[in-house]
């Protein structure tokens, strides 16, 4: 019998099923901590640059005399909250200093992306993801302790490439539940995400050091390495994809024991049929025939916008509201809702139009900031309500997004074109950080970046195909269709249908 056989055999009621997808997915929680402390750890207060002269001492709020920091006899932060800003005084002309930190994170993600997949495929989904995520919680822990602002660099660039390793953490999740639960567990990501996001808010108001913010953070991903170590076992479709079959079945037949259950004495595992012969498809087979090309390129710029869209509204929603705390923690609660109803609206307006019109409604929110009067804006909350609107529609995508693509690219290349649109993505990630400056040049205008970004997205997206009801293609000629139907009609055979499912599930990965 091939895995998903025996999954039925030995956890009929997919009770630890259930318990391993939660506990791996739980990770999500402490990686919204390590990707997004430094809207907190990062944080610019105001600020007093003082100069001593003859008339007396003379002061400047929030601006340093001749634009620099060396000019300043005494700078002055007004506020409770430390910061590696007020610590190593990242105002002035090394204001971008503190915004190039979260910039190298990226940039670590960025470089880790090609490489993460081959290493998962070659030592085991559970190894990498426990080997990344301790050394992960270290990095944060020596973060903390970091003495200066270079070491701290470094150390930031380290921690972002190893969050790469939340790739494997999510083929290690579908792999470890049968067909009936891939659709589900996928969502538990974002669920824990938003509530990591709850947890730092709260967390980084009560805790006022940066140093021990960190450490808590470190902690909180201790933790969670600790809970996969000891509740997720290794994927037992990896081990029989390396010809391990014996250690396959003995992590099943745990199962089995765990469920007080006894597998019949035949027992025994094999490869699951993959349809499908050779196929002569390469990574420029996206480019070369015309409405591939389009599509790979339309959800280049797709991931792209989502990941600029989506972490800048969140760090512009520390800035904005009563208070930074609340409006960040809000922006993490938003995302809740549509996790829930995501699913439901995918199966009755298909993915295209779900994709095109939540971005369409999230983008106009984000330009009515920009060309509404500030009358309407700046009181009760205006800004604050229509980017918490944008965020909320750009959460909702980026699950679709991930749904959508996978299905969208061919089983022959569907791990290159992730890959490809995820260096996108990353690259996006880069510049985020950077993306709040603009405010300062004029207000709002962030706003109408993403604003504008999101709308074109929302309009090109409707080039793309429709892939609800559709089976997956398998090379690039199914997926252009071949001058007939796009994708022949999904069958509803729960054999076939399981073997589809897994192929897109494992692809899909969670970036965020």
């Amino acid at each position: 019998m091939d895995v998903d056989e025996a999954l039925k055999l030995v956890d009929p009621k997919r009770r630890l099923q259930w318990i391993y997808a939660v506990a791996i997915s739980a990770q999500a929680l402490p990686g919204a901590l390590i990707v997004l402390v430094m809207e907190f750890v990062g944080h610019t207060p105001k600020f007093e640059c003082h100069q001593e002269g003859a008339n007396g001492t003379q002061v400047l709020v929030d601006a340093c005399f001749n634009g620099t920091t060396e000019h300043c006899d005494r700078i002055v932060f007004r506020h409770p909250y430390t910061s590696v800003v007020t610590e190593w005084s990242l105002v002035c002309e090394r204001a971008s200093e503190a915004h190039a930190l979260q910039s190298l994170f990226m940039a670590g993600m960025t470089m880790a992306s090609l490489p993460i997949g081959p290493l998962a495929d070659r030592f085991g989904r559970r190894r990498l993801v426990l080997l990344t995520f301790g050394l992960q919680a270290l990095l944060m822990g020596a973060l903390a302790l970091s003495p200066n602002y270079g070491t701290f660099a470094a150390l930031r660039f380290l921690t972002g490439f190893l969050q790469a390793g939340g790739f494997p953490n999510f083929t290690l999740t579908t792999e470890l539940v049968g067909p009936q639960l891939r659709s589900k567990v996928g969502l538990f990501g974002s669920v824990f995400f938003s509530a990591g996001i709850l947890c730092l808010s709260l967390a980084a108001y009560l805790i006022t050091s940066w140093r021990w913010l960190l450490v808590f953070s470190a902690v909180v991903a201790a933790l969670s390495v600790l809970v996969i170590g000891v509740v997720a076992p290794q994927s037992a479709r990896w081990l029989l994809q390396k010809g391990r079959t014996r250690d396959a079945e003995q992590v099943l037949l745990g199962m089995a024991r765990s469920n007080g259950l006894t597998p019949p004495s035949d027992f025994s595992l094999v490869a699951s049929k993959q349809e499908g012969g050779s196929t002569s498809d390469h990574c420029c087979s996206l480019f070369a025939r015309g409405r591939a090309a389009l599509w790979t390129v339309v959800l280049c710029f797709n991931w792209a916008v989502h990941t600029l869209s989506y972490y800048g509204l969140t760090a512009a929603a520390a800035g904005m509201g009563s208070g930074r705390f609340s409006s960040f923690a809000f922006s993490g609660l938003v995302e809740l809702p549509p996790v829930l109803v995501v699913t439901w609206v995918l199966e009755r307006l298909g993915r295209r139009y779900t994709l095109s019109g939540t971005m369409a409604i999230g983008g106009v929110a984000c330009l009515l900031i920009y060309v509404l009067p500030a009358v309407y804006i700046d009181d009760h909350g205006g800004r604050l309500t229509l980017s918490l609107i944008g965020k909320l529609c750009i959460s909702t995508t980026f699950t679709v997004t991930y749904i959508f693509s996978g299905e969208i690219f061919p089983t022959s290349l569907r791990n290159t074109g992730l890959g490809i649109v995820n260096i996108c993505a990353r690259l996006a990630g880069v510049m985020y950080p950077f993306v709040a400056l603009l405010n300062t040049v004029s207000k709002d205008s962030h706003f109408l970046l993403f604003g504008v970004l999101i709308t074109s997205s929302a309009l090109f997206d409707l080039l793309l195909p429709e892939t609800l009801g559709k089976t997956l293609p398998k090379d690039v000629d199914e997926m252009l269709g071949n001058d007939i139907e796009m994708y022949a009609p999904l069958k509803l055979e729960e054999s076939d249908s399981d073997v589809e499912l897994d192929t897109a599930d494992e692809k899909d990965v969670e970036i965020r």
